[in-house]
């Protein structure tokens, strides 16, 4: 496929405006950090966006964070008008959103902290995937990192077997909405008539589960793109490190140290000769699907360590979701599998409650490392990695701030409320993407702060008590500001 004929199909179908938690600098910043990359403060850094569709994700951060520049490039005219659209409706002068090929990118050497390729790298020819890597390394200045997501085998070798039928199937001159129909109406077929117990059922049957919430665009890019192809773990890093460029690990901290794998294939793990063996090795375990790597420039010296210095420029948080029941011995805790966990050090049981009753809300490291003596902080540092790496508490670069209770009179963010206004999913404190129902969608963009939930109730002509249950579920997706 053209530069051209892509542009074209993503301007006949948008992809869905969303933001990606793992791909916030002040996460992918946390974990190069843990590796030893002096990774740039987030209130100040530079960001480009490489396939940054209609610039949500960038226009997002633009507006959280005024101190830093950011720039998008995608070769969708129309994705990039819609950003645009949105950046001038947001009065924001840190964001840049450029028409453009990966092939022909015209910027500074070194001029950026952090590179995003979300949803790109396994969606475009071979020759676009190498200049993703060589723009990375050309681009990133020293200490900076890079998100490259791809889709991974061997997971999506099973899931190869739906985009076969759904290609072959769907003829090609029906418009890309009614082959997506046809393609779960023939998906729904072909399970109906697989063997009860085969092997082929249970694939179509798990790729139907998980196609279940997904939208029709999502299913159409992910799956009939025609230039689509999974990579193994270890062809993508050689040809990271052909490109000049290191890695860094996983951004989801569970992928790091997978602390929940069976004996067996942790000794594999722990045995493997390199970092990329170690990848294969997991992937095979895990049967990933999909992966999100974090590069730097080679040469940069990586080793992961609990460093209080370093660590101490990080921030602990909980999502609203987690759940801390104290214990005799200390606490037991859900992690974001809802998987239950002990902590057995009171000191940490007692941050954890206190993170919990104020979550989303961070706390500096630097004061927990004051409040205790070496051996204490030491100690109590330990215990949070441990707890970040099995994604109990988050750990970021920057602090994050919500409401942690109703507020009298309700706000929510400016970009919330004309992401609302313009009938989309709004982008929350905790940097995660909000599918709002109508009355949800109606309240929104009244919550400026300046009204009670009976005017809100007046002002969208609902229940107050109906208005007050959707405010509450607000809080809890911490899309509503802390108050100030």
């Amino acid at each position: 496929m053209t530069t051209t004929d892509a542009a074209i199909l993503y301007d006949t179908l948008p992809y869905p405006r969303l933001v990606h938690s793992w791909t916030h600098p002040r996460v992918t910043g946390a974990m190069a950090l843990f590796f030893g990359v002096d990774a740039a403060p987030v209130e100040r850094c530079r960001v480009l966006d490489l396939g940054c569709a209609a610039g949500t994700s960038l226009v997002s951060l633009a507006a959280e964070l005024p101190g830093s520049r950011f720039v998008g490039v995608d070769v969708s005219p129309g994705q990039i008008a819609a950003g645009e659209d949105l950046r001038q409706a947001l009065g924001l002068d840190n964001v840049e959103l450029r028409v453009g090929d990966v092939n022909a990118l015209d910027l500074p050497e070194k001029g950026f902290d952090y590179i995003i390729a979300h949803g790109v790298y396994s969606w475009v020819p071979p020759r676009a995937r190498r200049a993703i890597l060589a723009a990375c390394a050309r681009l990133l200045d020293d200490g900076g990192v890079a998100y490259v997501s791809y889709d991974t085998n061997p997971g999506w070798q099973l899931a190869g077997v739906v985009r076969e039928l759904f290609v072959r199937e769907t003829p090609t001159t029906l418009p890309p909405l009614e082959r997506v129909r046809l393609a779960r109406d023939l998906l729904a077929q072909h399970i109906d008539i697989a063997g009860e117990g085969s092997l082929r059922r249970a694939v179509l049957l798990a790729e139907q589960e998980f196609l279940r919430g997904a939208s029709d665009a999502y299913i159409f890019h992910e799956y009939f793109a025609p230039d689509l192809a999974a990579v193994w773990v270890r062809d993508f890093l050689d040809d990271a490190a052909d490109a000049g460029l290191a890695y860094i690990a996983d951004a989801r901290p569970e992928r790091v140290l997978p602390l929940s794998l069976p004996p067996r294939v942790a000794a594999a793990v722990a045995d493997a000769p390199d970092a990329v063996t170690r990848e294969q090795v997991i992937d095979h375990h895990a049967n990933t699907r999909f992966r999100r790597s974090l590069l730097t420039r080679a040469g940069t010296p990586l080793a992961l360590a609990v460093d209080p210095a370093r660590l101490g420029r990080l921030h602990v948080s909980m999502e609203r979701t987690r759940r801390v029941a104290r214990q005799p011995w200390g606490a037991a805790v859900t992690n974001r599998a809802e998987h239950a966990l002990r902590v057995e050090n009171r000191a940490v049981a007692d941050l954890l409650e206190a993170l919990s009753r104020e979550a989303p809300r961070s706390v500096p490291i630097a004061e927990l490392v004051d409040l205790a003596d070496e051996r204490g902080a030491r100690e109590i540092l330990g215990q949070l990695v441990g707890l970040f790496f099995t994604e109990v508490v988050d750990l970021t670069l920057a602090p994050i701030d919500a409401a942690t209770r109703l507020p009298e009179r309700p706000r929510a963010s400016a970009l919330a409320r004309e992401q609302a206004r313009r009938g989309d999913a709004v982008t929350s404190a905790v940097y995660v993407s909000q599918v709002l129902d109508p009355l949800a969608q109606a309240l929104v963009p009244l919550l400026d702060g300046t009204r009670t939930v009976a005017e809100l109730a007046a002002a969208v002509g609902a229940d107050e008590q109906d208005v007050e249950g959707h405010l509450r579920v607000l809080l809890d997706a911490s899309v509503l500001s802390a108050p100030g």
